[in-house]
């Protein structure tokens, strides 16, 4: 097989000049409205009845005279990015199609994948087809039973109530493991090999390449007019208005 495994993989670069995204609609115009009198004196008195030693006189009797705005806007940029890579993967062999050098397999990014709802995370998982192939199982040496490791494949132990003796403490023979001083494995059921986990005991793999998808969003804010002395980190935790909402699709990273 020629197709590589490992690490992300780049898109190739277009074979011809990718056009210009058509610009996006205009703007509406927007305008942020000032609160009203009686709104600027509920948020003094709520914030007066948020500190233990403040009286809330000021916020019930006093005049307001001027009312001053100050904004912050927040900008936040979201990039929604697919980004692939592929590994080698395994199943036990049950009778899957083989395909392997029937042809050349797809490139990765010739294969189609399930559209994804935008600027959400996600991930996905593809069999690249022409790259199934069987071999035996490296995890029993295609035998389908590894030995037990609580019994070293004897299938039996030592008897835990007579610890091998065959006797019970008052020299009776033991009814645990009638006399014999061992009994056989619990974990084992006294064969002394267990199942393969890998193959599940059907002694060949199919192995395969996988194809990972994965969706990021990634996102990155800025905050500009900060004369409104609102914490940066307290952002997040206010209301505000959406002013305005822009998107464009792009780019075919190559890096």
């Amino acid at each position: 097989l020629t197709f590589v495994t490992g690490g992300f993989l780049p898109p190739p670069m277009p074979a011809h000049p990718v056009p210009q995204p058509a610009p996006g609609p205009e703007q509406p115009h927007w305008n942020i409205p000032s609160i009203t009198e009686d709104t600027a004196r509920d948020a003094f008195k709520l914030y007066a009845s948020s500190k233990c030693c403040y009286s809330s006189a000021p916020a019930k009797d006093g005049v307001i005279t001027n009312m001053e705005a100050f904004n912050t806007y927040r900008y936040r940029l979201e990039t929604f990015t697919e980004s692939r890579s592929t590994e080698w993967s395994h199943e036990p062999y049950q009778g899957q199609p083989v395909d392997a050098y029937a042809q050349q397999p797809p490139g990765p990014w010739d294969i189609s994948a399930r559209v994804p709802t935008f600027f959400v995370a996600g991930q996905q998982k593809i069999k690249v087809p022409y790259t199934s192939s069987m071999k035996p199982c490296h995890g029993c040496i295609g035998m389908g039973r590894k030995p037990c490791k609580d019994c070293a494949g004897s299938g039996n132990k030592v008897c835990w109530v007579c610890n091998g003796s065959g006797f019970s403490h008052r020299n009776d023979r033991c009814h645990h493991c009638m006399g014999r001083g061992r009994e056989n494995c619990t974990h084992c059921h006294g064969q002394g090999s267990k199942q393969c986990d890998i193959c599940r005991g059907k002694q060949q793999l199919l192995v395969y390449i996988n194809l990972n998808v994965k969706w990021t969003n990634n996102t990155e804010d800025y905050v500009v007019e900060q004369s409104s002395g609102l914490q940066v980190t307290n952002l997040s935790q206010v209301s505000g208005k959406e002013l305005f909402r822009d998107s464009q699709y792009m780019v075919n990273a190559s890096f």
